[in-house]
């Protein structure tokens, strides 16, 4: 009997649903016609305010992520630009800052000192050696762990292209000085246990 009790009052419902006109079956168009009779407002008035109020909301959304977008961008830049320094102090590549280059103390004189008191000797300037050639600097770089033994830490770390690169690696090859693994990696022997 509580099983048709309750079969009775399904029925009742769902005559009561069916009874409902089409329009306020629609979830959206229900929650339309449910806020303008809350507001005591025509629907066609609550479906525009609604629409105005989801656009709006839009705008918000979409400021939001275009800031955060442009944020990200930023960070990004800064990231990038404050590692490539860090990584410029570490390859041992940073110029020395020459203070006071134009500065000749023998212009600037006093009237307490004069020529007659001062020594002077001369010390002669060592000549400055001659830039070395890429070879070099590369059996440098790997002689001394600068480097792995691979072309492109070379061309990474000297700043040379791939082709200049290739030619040194053949050269290294040719001497003995490297050799080439069966996977096609470089092993770095070294210049003295090449000869």
């Amino acid at each position: 009997r509580a099983n048709e009790k309750l079969r009775e009052d399904q029925q009742k419902l769902a005559i009561e649903r069916d009874s409902l006109p089409v329009v306020s079956q629609g979830s959206v168009l229900g929650l339309i016609d449910s806020l303008a009779n809350s507001l005591n407002i025509s629907p066609q008035k609550a479906q525009l305010g609604l629409v105005v109020f989801l656009s709006v909301l839009l705008d918000f959304f979409a400021a939001f992520f275009v800031g955060l977008i442009g944020e990200e961008n930023r960070f990004r830049q800064q990231y990038r630009q404050l590692n490539a320094l860090s990584l410029a102090g570490i390859n041992g590549q940073v110029k020395e800052i020459k203070l006071l280059e134009h500065f000749n103390p023998s212009e600037v004189g006093t009237s307490e000192i004069s020529d007659e008191e001062i020594e002077v000797t001369i010390v002669p300037e060592p000549e400055p050696e001659e830039p070395k050639t890429p070879y070099e600097q590369t059996i440098d770089a790997l002689s001394t762990n600068k480097v792995n033994c691979t072309k492109r830490a070379v061309s990474n770390f000297l700043k040379l292209p791939t082709d200049e690169v290739d030619a040194i690696f053949k050269q290294l090859l040719e001497e003995g000085i490297v050799t080439k693994k069966p996977n096609n990696h470089y092993q770095w022997i070294g210049v003295k246990d090449a000869a």
